[in-house]
């Protein structure tokens, strides 16, 4: 007779690999434009001091943020004289170290397995002096992650990362997190595609993701023409908006965003692209601000926005 516990399993597995199938989207992610979260408008910056608690980390925070901001290049790093000027503290807790051993039993069987918990957390409150004033804030980051093994504890102890690993990726993601607080950047987004029932749609996703946006719109456009479907019609809307947004098009994504809300106003998906274009308008405009540059499709043409009665 067939275990119980392996039939749930994969009834569990199947329904899994169902659900996955089942998805209306397809995620592509693209680079885009952000503003400084603290909605900063400098163009240099001085490191100043560093401290740790523990006297550790900080020179390693400081060349995390400095890599963060040369990779950008919207603000630059200078030896003293920056318009702003930054200060942090770090401040470390001790690093937690768990390990056990656990029984199971199974009928006339007994198996063991041998596990590791490491913790580890780091703050850091920093300040930035700047002619307008000043800002700052406390930033949190843990590590916190477990390790296991049926053969001995050595092993799952062998799997762990050092300590100098778990420091420095906790110092990479707080850095990453304190340079996009004070300066424009570039950061990936995942814009979902809808890939409806037309296979088309499908194919025409597969374009953007390999870079060929032309032919992606080709067949896109190719979809909203022919297909006799509405659902199908808005998706191709919908995706063609996408195209438009990643290019910096926001007048014609927000069009192809709302036609595709009107056509199909079951799908939510169309909607929320509608408020996040809003957005992306605004933070676009504010990063176009930071970084001195103009563009001609920052914002939305008032003829396209909805009315307040819609």
């Amino acid at each position: 007779m067939a275990n119980p516990k392996i039939i749930f399993s994969l009834h569990i597995t199947l329904l899994l690999l169902l659900l996955q199938g089942c998805s209306s989207t397809i995620s592509v992610s693209r680079e885009i434009n952000y503003p400084s979260a603290k909605g900063l408008n400098i163009h240099s910056i001085t490191l100043d001091r560093f401290s740790s608690n523990q006297n550790s980390g900080a020179d390693t925070l400081r060349q995390q943020i400095i890599a963060n901001l040369n990779r950008d290049q919207f603000v630059s790093v200078v030896p003293e004289g920056g318009e702003g000027v930054l200060t942090a503290r770090l401040q470390w807790d001790d690093l937690r170290h768990d390990s056990w051993r656990e029984e199971h039993r199974y009928k006339d069987r007994i198996s063991y397995s041998y596990h590791l918990k490491l913790q580890r957390s780091l703050t850091v409150n920093y300040r930035l002096t700047t002619p307008d004033g000043e800002v700052g804030d406390a930033i949190s980051d843990t590590f916190s992650e477990e390790y296991q093994s049926s053969e001995s504890q050595r092993q799952a102890n062998s799997k762990a990362p050092t300590n100098n690993e778990i420091d420095l990726q906790l110092l990479r993601h707080i850095a990453t997190r304190i340079a996009r607080d004070i300066a424009p950047h570039r950061a990936a987004y995942a814009f979902e595609f809808h890939k409806g029932k037309d296979d088309n749609l499908e194919l025409g996703i597969r374009y953007v993701e390999k870079g060929r946006n032309e032919q992606a719109e080709a067949i896109f456009q190719q979809v909203l023409q022919r297909s006799p479907k509405n659902e199908d019609r808005a998706a191709a809307l919908y995706n063609l908006g996408l195209l438009q947004e990643i290019a910096g098009r926001y007048n014609e994504a927000f069009v192809h965003y709302r036609d595709a809300n009107q056509m199909n106003l079951k799908e939510t998906l169309y909607l929320d692209a509608l408020s996040r274009i809003e957005r992306r308008v605004d933070e676009e405009a504010m990063f176009q601000k930071q970084t001195q540059q103009v563009s001609p499709n920052s914002d939305i043409d008032e003829r396209h926005k909805p009315a307040e009665n819609e």
